[in-house]
């Protein structure tokens, strides 16, 4: 039961190691650059929805007044 466990150990760490030799490693410049893009398009999306949110009132306080405008005519 023992070297079952151990044989079954052994190969996890050893197909671990040859995975983790395999994988590219990660370049720390590339990720931190990317975080002050990501920040901007997160405001300029921010700027959109407020933008959006703004037009959609607009046409809702339109729209009252076309119906208003129905009614009377």
């Amino acid at each position: 039961m023992r070297t079952a466990r151990l044989r079954q150990f052994v190969s996890i760490v050893v197909n671990n190691s040859y995975i983790n030799k395999c994988m590219k490693p990660v370049k720390k410049k590339q990720s931190i650059s990317k975080i002050p893009k990501i920040q901007k398009l997160q405001a300029q999306v921010n700027n959109l929805q407020m933008q959006i949110s703004d037009y959609q009132q607009i046409v809702k306080e339109l729209s009252d007044k076309i119906e208003l405008l129905k009614r009377f005519v």
